[in-house]
């Protein structure tokens, strides 16, 4: 059975009064290429946004192999 590495659960972000996603959902396994495809506005920047943690999640998590990485700080 492949491992998850990625998973994205239920995730929220605004954009001051914005929603740019709600409830959005995504995982990748071991060995998996996987496209974000969808039309201008439908979110694409903004879940790759909230992978990097460069969108605040307001609800759901990201996690990397089963730990939760949502509030971990990046370099800018």
């Amino acid at each position: 059975m492949k491992e998850t590495l990625l998973k994205v659960e239920n995730a929220h972000v605004h954009y001051g009064g914005v929603n740019a996603l709600e409830g959005a959902s995504v995982s990748l396994d071991e060995g998996e290429i996987v496209a974000l495809m969808g039309p201008n506005g439908a979110g694409k920047s903004t879940i790759l946004k909230t992978i990097f943690g460069l969108a605040e999640v307001s609800r759901g998590r990201v996690l990397w192999h089963e730990r939760a990485i949502t509030s971990w700080r990046i370099w800018r």
